[in-house]
């Protein structure tokens, strides 16, 4: 059970959602050699590659790869307890019968799992279970796979340092800002539209479809807040090694997402597209 709500929490961390481009060449600002940032969605199709292809080929002339939270930082033994409804309370709590009935009905038919199993789990980590089962993917479908996890495994291989930019109770804490009432309607709705607009490699369009049914004070915990960290630990880290960043595209775009708060620290970010 254990390994199961690990896995959620990893496949979930982030993935919440001017240029054309999600791939980012940082020079300029006293660097010698150039370092790279890359949004991504966790879940995408293996059959649209040609991005995790060429972030796969600048990986390699990197010392580090840094992701939102290094893979080691989810064995940490209290992770089940920071995942639960407060309180010893259960999303039936929260949400009308009729409500918790169809949700439990979509639940089961898409992952043949019981939602009274997992009833006392935020909803928000119950959400990778629907777009990573089998039951999920349409017939000649190719499957997802998890990008920025990949490109650690890849990063791995080749011998490069693996990094966090963020704690994992830095991200929890702002995943949780979202209430149990609005999780439960992330369960219920339809999430395709998220892919459609990731391939369409527009940052600020991304950022604007992930904050359009945010509340103010969840843009900026979501997201404003987050981006600044970022930009911070980003500097320590590009000037002491050349470094691959993948983070959520949803962090790039908009006027305060990394690619214009980098830029306004000095630094040249180039799209790169080939």
């Amino acid at each position: 059970m254990r390994h199961i709500l690990v896995l959620l929490v990893m496949l979930l961390v982030s993935f919440i959602l001017q240029a054309q481009s999600l791939l980012y060449e940082i020079t300029g600002n006293g660097l010698h050699k150039p370092s790279y940032l890359l949004g991504t969605i966790h879940l995408t199709q293996k059959k649209d590659k040609a991005l995790y292809t060429l972030a796969s080929k600048k990986l390699k002339t990197c010392q580090s790869y840094v992701m939102e939270i290094k893979p080691s930082d989810f064995n940490q033994a209290d992770i089940i307890k920071k995942i639960l409804i407060p309180e010893g309370k259960t999303i039936k709590d929260f949400v009308t019968k009729d409500i918790y009935d169809s949700l439990a009905t979509k639940f089961y038919s898409l992952t043949g799992l019981n939602l009274e199993t997992v009833k006392n789990i935020q909803p928000i980590f119950l959400l990778p279970l629907l777009q990573t089962n089998p039951n999920t993917q349409q017939k000649g479908q190719t499957k997802n796979f998890m990008m920025d996890l990949s490109l650690a495994e890849r990063a791995k291989k080749m011998h490069k340092e693996v990094k966090g930019i963020e704690t994992l109770d830095e991200q929890l804490s702002a995943l949780l800002e979202i209430s149990i009432q609005e999780q439960v309607e992330q369960l219920l709705g339809n999430n395709t539209e998220a892919e459609q607009i990731y391939q369409s490699k527009d940052i600020n369009q991304i950022y604007e479809a992930s904050i359009e049914t945010m509340t103010p004070e969840e843009v900026k915990h979501l997201l404003l807040d987050r981006n600044a960290r970022m930009v911070e630990r980003a500097t320590d880290l590009l000037t002491s090694q050349q470094t691959f960043i993948a983070v959520g595209a949803a962090h790039l775009g908009g006027e305060k997402g990394l690619v214009n708060l980098l830029r306004q620290q000095g630094y040249v970010l180039r799209e790169i597209n080939k």
